[in-house]
């Protein structure tokens, strides 16, 4: 007998979440909407994450599957990449392990990529979820003041013009996360989507797919309850190599997929100006973060330490022109703006007659 084909997989990339993992699959019991499968994938917890998945078995019945990794990878981009590839369902939904979801959150997903037959669902808000505060099923109805996006219009298709999308992207008009959104399955196998192993992994994911994915659907609908916990791995406090490290090995590896995936697709390998600005705003994204280090740390000590991380990449020749003819830029803008104040303050202090 063949098995039935789930509506929706839910992709979960688990690691040292069990404090949070329980709530996660709590409010995925907790929907309206039953048509789905399950993927918790762990990437070697150290703490009792497995265990308290194992105890939710018996409560989904066959419909929660959970998939253990050999070693852990450090990122959720691999664990996520492992649920994609076990996945069955007509579109895929992914959560962090320590989010959860409104009660109606599928339901309503499902039902706009049915009624508009969109490859995506893009929900342009969700809620901030404190991490001290426990969720429960009423939870979403008293989190309207962590609601965070734009004021509520109705469904829209995004223009199918590549170049007015990358206008969008470049505005930062979009989240670039990936639990916001409901995603055809088939959309990704065809463009041999992947995450990354790297920080950011979900931006480049995004950014790729909203280049892609045809009939890409913006609604006003807020199903994600985003948890913020300054312990979780984009928060947590490391060593400067460390943080050196994940965001330089997610700057390469970024950059190596964006050359890939421009070489399949006809449209950006013919527009070097297209190419260059997606490439742009990731990079861009990544150097707010390293920004933040050049704050701390003496510049000497991080120079090293980005040096050695660019010595480990094999062919790097084509990232290192784009960053030195960004920096130029960069450098260049700086030298008008100063010019700019300095004309200023001569035309104030100038002496009126």
């Amino acid at each position: 007998m063949q098995k039935n084909i789930p509506a929706v997989s839910i992709i979960i990339p688990l690691y040292n979440a069990e404090k949070y993992i329980g709530e996660c699959l709590e409010s995925i019991l907790a929907q309206t909407f039953t048509d789905y499968e399950v993927i918790v994938v762990d990437d070697c917890s150290t703490d009792k994450s497995v265990e308290v998945v194992k105890s939710y078995f018996e409560k989904f019945s066959g419909k929660l599957r959970l998939i253990l990794t050999a070693k852990n990878s450090g990122n959720p981009g691999p664990p996520s990449n492992i649920g994609i590839n076990f996945s069955t369902g007509a579109y895929i939904f992914f959560m962090d392990n320590d989010d959860a979801i409104t009660e109606t959150a599928l339901e309503e997903m499902f039902l706009l990529a049915k009624k508009f037959d969109a490859d995506v669902v893009h929900c342009k808000r969700y809620y901030r979820f404190p991490a001290d505060k426990k969720y429960s099923d009423k939870t979403a109805r008293v989190l309207h003041k962590y609601l965070i996006g734009e004021e509520e219009t109705p469904p829209a298709f995004v223009s199918e013009n590549i170049l007015e999308r990358i206008k969008i992207l470049n505005e930062g008009k979009l989240f670039l996360n990936l639990w916001t959104k409901l995603i055809r399955r088939e959309i990704i196998f065809q463009n041999e989507l992947k995450l990354i192993n790297g920080m950011a992994q979900d931006m480049v994911f995004t950014c790729c797919l909203f280049l892609c994915a045809k009939k890409y659907l913006l609604v006003p609908n807020a199903v994600n309850l985003y948890r913020v916990d300054p312990n979780s791995l984009s928060h947590s406090s490391k060593t400067l190599q460390v943080h050196v490290h994940q965001w330089a090995t997610g700057l390469v590896q970024g950059f190596n997929y964006f050359e890939k995936f421009f070489g399949k697709q006809i449209f950006l390998s013919q527009r070097l100006d297209a190419k260059f600005s997606l490439i742009e705003i990731w990079i861009r994204e990544c150097c707010k973060y390293l920004k933040n280090f050049y704050l701390q740390y003496p510049a000497w000590q991080l120079n090293e330490l980005i040096r050695k991380e660019f010595d480990a990449v094999e062919d790097k020749s084509a990232l290192m022109a784009f960053l030195f003819s960004r920096m130029n830029m960069f450098n260049l803008k700086a030298d008008l703006q100063e010019k700019k104040l300095k004309e200023l303050q001569q035309k104030i202090s100038a002496p009126t007659t």
